[in-house]
């Protein structure tokens, strides 16, 4: 992708993050996007939708990164040299409590179903890896994953809505293992 055009993308990502933290997600408008990123209909048309394209590519950014397989050191963490299904976990928990505010905004509003709905989808992919804490189970495939993935939503949901990503990531995947590994 050319400069401009992610440098774009990122404006309007941007953008609709910091409204979604003042407003409920039904109530801004391509208007209110376009307004914050100080760029033009046509501009905003050219690389997004609709703003639930926004929102899916801005999860579908968290879970690209968090899976990707060329990871370098960020600023808060480095999972550059860990690839197993924990550090994974762990990983994507950070960067949910780094976007903590982001996150609770869609969460209170009536954008979690597009986030929810996102992150179950991106999670079945990212889950295979969990299935080998299974190695010798007669559940059906389909039914552990289910769990594996509603239970790491719910844990994510209780963590930012209910505690404030107060615990640390590493701490709630503990709390995450302790749950499934029961």
């Amino acid at each position: 992708m050319d400069k401009r055009k992610h440098r774009t993308q990122k404006l309007i990502k941007e953008a609709f993050s910091s409204l979604i933290i003042e407003k409920r997600y039904s109530a801004i408008t391509v208007q209110d996007i376009l307004d914050a990123a100080e760029i033009g209909r046509a501009t905003f048309y050219a690389h997004f939708k609709s703003k639930e394209e926004v929102l899916d590519s801005i999860c579908a950014d968290i879970f690209e990164h968090v899976t990707s397989s060329y990871l370098s050191a960020e600023r808060y963490h480095d999972f550059s040299n860990h690839s197993d299904f924990s550090h994974h976990v762990t990983h994507m928990l950070c960067h949910f409590k780094e976007d903590k505010d982001v996150l609770k905004g869609i969460l209170a509003s009536e954008g979690h179903d597009v986030f929810l709905q996102d992150m179950k989808r991106h999670l079945f992919v990212f889950i295979e890896d969990g299935l080998r804490l299974y190695p010798e189970t007669d559940v059906p495939e389909g039914l552990l994953k289910n769990h594996l993935v509603t239970s790491l939503i719910e844990t994510v949901l209780w963590w930012i809505a209910e505690n404030d990503c107060t615990l640390s990531a590493e701490v709630m995947t503990k709390h995450y293992f302790s749950l499934v590994l029961r």
